[in-house]
């Protein structure tokens, strides 16, 4: 099934690039065009690609370019797909794409210290349950500081075209219910 999917998502992205990457090269909503077809486990990325686009979000924060075809296709070959992709990744195993890169720094923190951690370079992927959980699912997404203040939220919404702009972390969290914090890791670059 890897193979099949990667075969069948490579040439799809490579000739939909302007499609599936938005605004500052983000993927801003999962059930976007294009996208939302591409092949995850058993699964369609519209529904199961959230941690994927996270994980592509804060790289490309930090000016990495991979694709999302190969960071599917790294988590078809390596631990940590949930149920076959059907789920889509536990949030547990975001950090080990990041290995890597060994300039860039995965650090677990908590729901306080993500929103301290939001500087510069650095992103946040943060994982919580939607409101009225656990019927509505998880969802993970990455957070970066905006440029007026507060904080951008990439693929908060699924048809979303551009970030979602927050007051706060914790604004995001209450944002028309509530959301409860499932775990977060900040995204840095070493320095040097």
């Amino acid at each position: 099934m890897r193979r099949r999917n990667y075969s069948h998502n490579a040439p799809i992205e490579a000739a939909n690039r302007e499609l599936i990457y938005g605004e500052g090269g983000y993927i801003h909503g999962q059930r976007g065009p294009v996208i939302r077809d591409m092949r995850y486990g058993i699964a369609k990325m519209g529904g199961t690609a959230c941690e994927l686009i996270a994980i592509y979000n804060a790289l490309n924060k930090l000016g990495i370019r991979d694709g999302i075809s190969k960071i599917a296709d790294y988590y078809e070959r390596h631990p940590g797909q949930w149920l076959f992709g059907l789920w889509g990744t536990k949030s547990k195993r975001i950090p080990d794409y990041f290995r890597k890169y060994p300039r860039v720094r995965v650090k677990a923190v908590g729901v306080g210290q993500a929103e301290r951690e939001l500087t510069g370079k650095n992103s946040v992927i943060i994982t919580f349950w939607n409101p009225r959980a656990p019927f509505h699912g998880i969802h993970t997404v990455t957070l970066t500081r905006a440029p007026e203040g507060g904080v951008d939220a990439y693929n908060f919404y699924g048809n979303s075209t551009s970030p979602a702009r927050f007051a706060s972390v914790a604004d995001m969290l209450t944002h028309r219910g509530r959301r409860r914090f499932i775990r977060a890791f900040v995204v840095s670059a070493e320095r040097g």
